[in-house]
């Protein structure tokens, strides 16, 4: 199969309206978080409750994704949740929901031997952090994912950094800007969880994993008989990745006008099967900034294609292994590092690939990490930096100089003058397999927009003025276009409503924050919604369907969770799921 074609299977999901926070806004568009201190209370457990912590934020507005992300100097952009140095007393849940306390024993005994009181409402703010917050949209549907976070753990005493997590690798360079190490940090008891109402199950993050296979379950309290005594059940915690734009799933989705109350909780799990951890963390200072978007009209795909020759000439591309994947870390415009996990591909053209998202802006101080899921270590890495080729180990700098398909590294992704999306590996580093790190972390030999010699190839120029959307432009030629709904048996109000021709199936296309909608056909089951041949820009996306009654005054939204944008004509199969989405298989 074609790249192309491939790279449709990916959820480049650009949403429709941007989360911003301003100083100044209308009243209708703001959403505030209150400022409020927690207040020093007496425990006997092993945290501490600090009397200075306070979560903090600026307003919140959603806007159209018309508006590109600027800042005119006359105002402080903002779209951070902030929770600045508190301490946490232990506490045990399993979906930040129902929180319960020690009332007798500490976890350093068995959780099955403790006695537990379930919190109050006075324990909001005093023991964990509780939080209200709304969500507002001024569109049919938008999707708000993690643009980004950061969460510090410092020691009681200010001395130590216990914990750093902001999603990215920590690289230790040293005074020449060289990788010479990279920093691990062990896991930690902290979990956050968002809450929107009681029929859905809250998510449940654990910052210090970069990838849910680093994440932490536990046996948490689930909830206690009338003598303390708890029922246990084991957590499930996803990792802050698993939301981020384009490589992952929304976090929340906005439908219509109607606000999104949302509850963001706080805690360290006392239900840690490592007891060192309580000594560790004992009256650690946490402080955390997540970063929320929703208008992603100023990020494009970036595909990673694994064409490498080992350092002892193996002809086998080798990144992807049972343990390896690859993950892509950036500076970003506001000089912060983010790293992404790539969503693999499969094979395209016979050659493993992946694809992330990347702000179009960006375009130097990119890496990408073979990164093992097993030992949390980055084994290979490619870097497009300044001075790069002065890095590279004698027996790299020998293949440049002696192999007319291998040139310098390139410190920019502008090629040609093109800001190229394509980058492919073609060599290791010459050192082979090694347990020294900073060996590790020298560069890999991969190009953007690969030919060989460095010869020119062809690339399309976006546009200076128009958000890229999906890698498209203003200028995308109009291509054929198909897609098809599947309705599920648990549906059969829905294929009620369309046997009886009470309402009818309409599909979304999106295409740089233009909407429109196509009528689609179904069958007399109800089973199927059809739209074939259906001629739009490429760089369309499928941002949902709508279901529209037949006197036009009510409309059912199914939102996509798992939105498709078309590169090449190509017909997308979708499924109505239990939540009331459609995601594409």
């Amino acid at each position: 199969m074609k790249l192309k074609e491939r790279m449709q299977n990916s959820f480049f999901a650009l949403s429709d309206n941007r989360l911003l926070g301003r100083k100044k806004l209308a009243i209708s568009y703001v959403s505030l978080f209150l400022v409020f201190t927690l207040v020093l209370v007496t425990t006997v457990a092993w945290f501490t409750v600090k009397d200075t912590a306070s979560i903090n934020s600026q307003a919140f507005s959603l806007e159209s994704s018309a508006a590109l992300r600027v800042n005119d100097g006359q105002e402080d952009l903002s779209n951070h949740l902030v929770v600045k140095g508190f301490k946490l007393e232990e506490a045990s849940s399993v979906d930040g929901r129902n929180m319960f306390f020690p009332s007798e024993g500490n976890f350093k005994d068995s959780t099955s031997a403790m006695k537990f009181r379930e919190g109050t409402a006075g324990d909001r703010n005093k023991t964990y952090v509780y939080k209200d917050f709304k969500l507002n949209a001024d569109s049919d549907m938008t999707n708000v994912y993690i643009k980004g976070y950061n969460i510090t753990i410092v020691s009681a005493d200010g001395k130590t950094v216990l914990g750093k997590f902001d999603g990215s690798t920590e690289i230790i360079r040293n005074d020449k800007g060289v990788p010479v190490d990279q920093k691990v940090y062990d896991p930690c008891p902290l979990r956050l969880a968002f809450i929107t109402d009681s029929s859905k199950t809250p998510t449940v993050i654990d910052p210090s994993a970069l990838i849910d296979e680093h994440a932490k379950n536990y046996n948490a309290v689930s909830s206690t008989n009338m003598n303390g005594s708890p029922a246990t059940k084991l957590s499930s915690c996803k990792t802050f990745s698993d939301f981020y734009f384009y490589s992952g799933e929304s976090l929340f989705t906005l439908l219509g006008q109607k606000p999104l109350d949302v509850t963001l909780v706080a805690w360290f799990e006392g239900a840690y099967e490592d007891q060192s951890v309580y000594d560790k963390y004992a009256g650690a200072s946490v402080t955390i900034d997540v970063e929320l978007e929703s208008n992603y009209n100023d990020m494009e795909a970036i595909t990673f294609i694994d064409k490498t020759i080992g350092d002892k000439g193996e002809n086998t591309p080798w990144i992807k292994t049972d343990d390896c994947i690859v993950t892509m870390q950036y500076k970003d415009t506001d000089t912060t590092q983010k790293t992404v996990v790539m969503k693999y591909l499969g094979s395209v053209d016979g050659y493993n690939t992946w694809t992330a998202a990347l702000p179009k802006d960006v375009t130097t101080d990119i890496s990408f990490f073979r990164f093992s899921t097993t030992n949390n270590i980055i084994y290979n890495s490619w870097h497009t930096k300044d001075n790069v080729n002065n890095e590279l180990s004698p027996t790299a700098q020998g293949w440049i100089v002696n192999n007319e398909d291998l040139y310098p590294l390139q410190e920019s992704r502008i090629v040609n003058g093109n800001r190229s999306i394509v980058y492919t590996a073609k060599r290791g580093n010459g050192f082979g397999k090694t347990d020294n790190t900073a060996q590790r972390l020298s560069p890999c030999i991969g190009y953007w927009d690969y030919s060989p010699s460095g010869s020119t190839v062809e690339t399309t120029t976006p546009s200076p003025t128009t958000p890229t959307s999906g890698g498209g432009s203003s200028e995308d030629p109009e291509i054929n276009t198909g897609v098809y709904l599947s309705i599920p048996d648990t549906k059969q109000w829905l294929r009620n409503y369309l046997t009886s021709g009470t309402y009818e199936p309409y599909v979304i296309y999106n295409y740089n924050g233009k909407k429109s909608e196509h009528l689609m056909q179904f069958e007399s089951d109800g089973a199927r919604c059809t739209l074939d041949n259906c001629s739009a820009p490429r760089g369309s996306r499928v941002s949902g369907f709508k279901f529209v009654n037949e006197k036009g005054n009510h409309t059912l939204l199914i939102p996509a969770k798992n939105e498709y944008i078309f590169s090449t004509p190509y017909n997308v199969s979708y499924d109505v799921t239990n939540d009331d989405t459609a995601t594409y298989h």
